[in-house]
């Protein structure tokens, strides 16, 4: 009985809110639908319902709880090269740093939970700049645009951690140096949910309030609300062995609605020793997706929006070095604007 209650909630809420998304809102600091993690963007970014590593904070707070341990996570990211020759000398920056630490580490055991603080840094430098300075003659320069995101995060578990739910606080901040009045500073509130129905089955839920971004000219921009739904399923469930599907929507006011697929293969082997007692690999992975195809033709140009699919292909290894677990994810990402690759690091203390 308890579990169809809390069903017919979930899926209530979930279509209740979907359906009235209007069509109207702007888009701030899109840097941050780009996403994090190689582990969750090898997979297409179908992450919601999952969430179990230190890129929860971002994809969803509720799968704080999995996080039983302090651990450090990051990620760096290589662009691809623009086409145009004028841009070759653009210089995009995308990087990723956050940190985990259970409560009962910070002697809160009856908080439950973790906590979780994360910076998302994304910068463009050596952007041209033309303009007629007081005399009338041109000044050719270049600007940059840095654009910075702080979360604080908090999750906890109810029903015997069989519903967990979590939020984020983000602190936003852009500026482009050089550009009079060029600088914004800003806010945004997610809330994150993530049901087990099963040892194979998870729903999660991320509901993003909208960006409210004020600059220093007075102006400001209100991002849409935005929700992201998923599920995720382990055909193969074994102790040393799983493959898992994930499926996740993405609805935003701007935006006709947006899918994301993807899939993982794991295999634990007993461990394998690579030097004496120090360094040993634990777990290999294989990921695939499809990072965003559109379902929705709002607008009348759903051909024109996916006549390019971004498609995703990963590798991840888990090891055990000096004591201390060691996750290494990487991902390659066939994008419209030129290809991707990733590279993520989880730390956990042990």
């Amino acid at each position: 009985m308890k579990h169809k209650k809390i069903l017919k909630f979930t899926f209530g809420f979930v279509f209740l809110f979907l359906v009235s998304l209007s069509y109207a809102g702007t888009d701030p600091c899109a840097f941050l639908k780009t996403g994090v993690g190689a582990r969750a963007l090898g997979m297409g970014g179908a992450f919601v319902s999952i969430a179990d590593d230190a890129t929860c904070t971002y994809w969803n707070p509720a799968g704080l709880v999995y996080i039983d341990r302090p651990t450090l996570g990051t990620m760096i990211q290589s662009l691809g090269n623009p086409e145009w020759e004028s841009l070759r000398d653009i210089a995009p920056t995308y990087q990723f740093i956050n940190f985990i630490i259970p409560t009962n580490s910070l002697g809160l055991d009856h908080w439950g939970g973790s906590f979780g603080i994360s910076w998302i840094h994304n910068g463009i430098d050596n952007i041209p700049h033309t303009y007629l300075d007081e005399s009338g003659n041109i000044v050719r320069d270049s600007f940059s645009d840095s654009e910075d995101a702080y979360f604080i995060s908090y999750g906890s578990g109810i029903f015997e951690n069989q519903l967990l739910i979590g939020g984020n606080l983000k602190i936003l901040r852009q500026e482009f140096t050089k550009i009079t009045d060029a600088k914004a500073t800003g806010w945004d509130l997610d809330a994150g949910m993530i049901y087990s129905i099963s040892d194979r089955t998870n729903i999660g839920l991320l509901l993003q309030k909208g960006i409210t971004l004020k600059w220093a000219n007075g102006h400001i921009d209100k991002g849409p609300i935005t929700a992201r739904a998923g599920t995720s399923y382990k055909f193969i469930n074994r102790e040393r062995l799983h493959c898992l599907a994930a499926c996740d929507l993405l609805q935003a006011k701007s935006h006709p609605l947006e899918g994301h697929f993807g899939g993982e293969l794991g295999y634990m082997p007993q461990p394998v020793k690579l030097s004496g007692n120090d360094l040993s690999l634990n777990k290999l992975s294989f990921r695939c997706g499809i990072d965003g195809i559109v379902l929705e033709n709002r607008y009348g140009n759903i051909d024109q929006m996916n006549n390019h699919t971004n498609w995703t292909l990963g590798l991840g290894l888990n090891f055990h070095i000096l004591k201390q677990g060691l996750q290494i994810d990487y991902t390659f990402g066939s994008y419209r604007l030129g290809n991707k690759h990733r590279i993520s690091f989880i730390l956990e203390i042990l």
